[in-house]
């Protein structure tokens, strides 16, 4: 003779449903919060990769001009807002030149 759902039973599930639903909605959220994460993540590796080009055309202003670090960088700032090129890419330009050969591939950044 097969069993009846009792209204305990039933509670049961609705209770196991909602349950589910509030896990899934959570586990979105986490999802969404994890991608964002990841995207600041690879904007601030792209940063500290570029971090050392940019560096060195400083220094490179700095012997030229014989000025401050603070000047030099807001040389290199207005040079790449006047020609709407990236700073890494003036940096570049200015270590190249320098150097006679175009500079190689930034080392990654890595994070444990």
């Amino acid at each position: 003779m097969p069993q009846q759902e009792g209204p305990d039973d039933l509670q049961g599930l609705q209770d196991a449903l909602t349950c589910t639903q509030n896990v899934e909605q959570f586990l979105h959220q986490v999802s969404e919060r994890m991608a964002a994460v990841m995207a600041v993540n690879a904007q601030l590796s792209s940063s500290i990769e570029s971090r050392a080009l940019i560096d060195q055309a400083i220094g490179v202003i700095m012997a030229i001009r014989r000025c401050t670090q603070d000047e030099a960088l807001a040389i290199l700032r207005k040079a790449s807002q006047n020609q709407n090129v990236k700073l890494r890419d003036i940096a570049a330009t200015i270590v190249a030149g320098v150097s006679g050969e175009p500079p190689g591939q930034p080392r990654p950044f890595e994070h444990n």
